[in-house]
């Protein structure tokens, strides 16, 4: 259930709106939301409900009210409490709108000063965004709420305050100029805004639009209120005459680094379209998928492809940091080595059939991770002695062969970025057919 009061008052319930009854039944669910989870006198309520001038009749009506907001939330009806001297209405953590309002921008703050802005825009955005209008905007004025009403649109605005500062810290002045007049038409006493506006202008290239925010800013404190801007106001006028290096943009951030090590594609992508397709819906709802087949049959490019063409590839799961696709197969012998420093000690990976050059870069890559249970050899692999307890994996030419225990090898593979990644693509091709049984938990496509 959900109780929204930063707008109209509304109460809903499985996602549909309830009838809250007349003016003055909305006014006691108000009265009660705004003291959520505290005991509010019957007397008290009286007053409230009547604006100090209550009928002869005030306590009856009011339990009347009471019955039928209870007849109103139905099934939750247990949540308007008889608890002596009056009432209390009990809501859940996250239920009411205020204070999921009240708990965002408090984390956006506390980002904001641990030099975080990213995060802070982030959630004084989604903390701004509960706000569907005025507080309570459809409920006649009573003298009871004008406290809770200041109270919270005091907040609002500093919420509003620290997202403007965070988005100046991005680099976003471009597009708050708009924003700043708008809001400081309905508030002209607030520094922190018109100084916030200063910036904005002059980052944009207007300073001479700067100083004159300023000397709107002292005219409306003069003019209205008799006061002179604050030292820190002043302060910023002084640094845009002097443009100080300290007023500058922040420096753009360097682009992110790729959580993948996929390479990109230097030619289009013909054909194939069914099989994409499947391949990006599995990828949707799967794990793990693997895909088979002989070599040079363009196994890793259609697994490639297939994760460029997912709208949002790390929404199958977001990426904790450090954390970073592999594709093992590639061909060119690391990202295999890497998989297998990250299956660890439990897992024996050994090279085979490689040409030269990739037997010593391999060879290098191995020795520069650390990996202790990694062979090379270059005989084929067919001469090579394959037993259960010999190895699990061989590396061919870059690419997976599986040998005897391949429940083993695709249970190591399964875990293969357990401690530090995540694997989007098994690229597989050992020249004869994989046990079905061995992929019991494993979607496979077959290419």
């Amino acid at each position: 259930m959900e109780f929204r009061v930063l707008g109209p008052l509304e109460v809903v319930a499985g996602g549909q709106p309830l009838c809250l009854g007349t003016p003055r039944q909305r006014t006691l669910l108000a009265l009660l939301l705004v003291r959520a989870g505290e005991v509010v006198s019957c007397g008290r309520l009286v007053e409230d409900l009547w604006d100090g001038n209550p009928p002869p009749t005030g306590r009856h009506t009011l339990q009347g009210y009471a019955h039928r907001l209870r007849q109103m939330l139905g099934r939750d009806a247990w949540r308007v409490q008889t608890r002596p001297p009056g009432y209390r209405l009990k809501v859940s953590a996250g239920e009411l709108d205020a204070q999921r309002f009240q708990d965002l921008a408090g984390e956006g703050r506390r980002a904001l000063v641990r030099g975080d802005p990213q995060a802070a825009a982030g959630r004084l955005a989604a903390a701004l965004g509960l706000w569907r209008g005025p507080l309570l905007a459809d409920l006649p004025e009573v003298a009871a709420l004008e406290p809770e009403r200041a109270r919270l649109e005091a907040l609002r605005l500093t919420a509003l305050e620290d997202r403007v500062e965070a988005e100046l810290a991005l680099g976003g002045h471009a597009t708050l100029v708009g924003e700043l007049e708008g809001v400081l038409a309905e508030h002209p006493y607030r520094e922190r805004l018109w100084g916030q506006l200063m910036l904005a202008l002059y980052r944009s290239g207007q300073q001479a639009d700067a100083l004159q925010a300023f000397h709107r800013a002292r005219q409306v404190l003069d003019e209205e209120l008799g006061i002179q801007p604050s030292r820190w106001l002043c302060r910023r006028q002084e640094q845009i005459l002097l443009q100080d290096a300290a007023l500058n943009p922040p420096e753009p951030l360097p682009p992110p680094r790729p959580l993948h090590n996929l390479p990109a594609q230097r030619s289009s992508f013909v054909g194939r379209r069914h099989e994409l397709a499947e391949l990006q819906g599995l990828l949707q709802t799967h794990r793990l998928v693997c895909v088979t087949g002989p070599p040079g049959s363009g196994k890793t490019r259609l697994a490639v492809e297939s994760f460029a063409g997912v709208a949002n590839p790390f929404s199958l799961r977001r990426l904790e940091p450090g954390e970073r696709v592999v594709d093992v197969g590639s061909g060119a012998g690391f990202d295999s080595f890497h998989a297998a420093w990250q299956v660890g000690d439990t897992g024996q990976v050994v090279g085979v059939d490689m040409i030269p050059e990739m037997l010593k870069k391999s060879r290098e890559t191995a020795e520069a991770l650390g990996l202790r249970r990694v062979e090379f050899c270059e005989g084929f692999a067919e001469q090579l002695p394959v037993e259960d307890s010999w190895t699990d994996v061989v590396i061919s030419n870059g690419v997976i062969n599986l040998c005897a225990d391949k429940r083993a090898v695709f249970e190591e593979i399964r875990r293969v970025l357990r401690p530090g990644g995540w694997l989007q693509f098994a690229d597989i091709a050992n020249g004869r057919p994989v046990p079905l049984e061995a992929l019991r938990d494993i979607d496979l496509w077959t290419g």
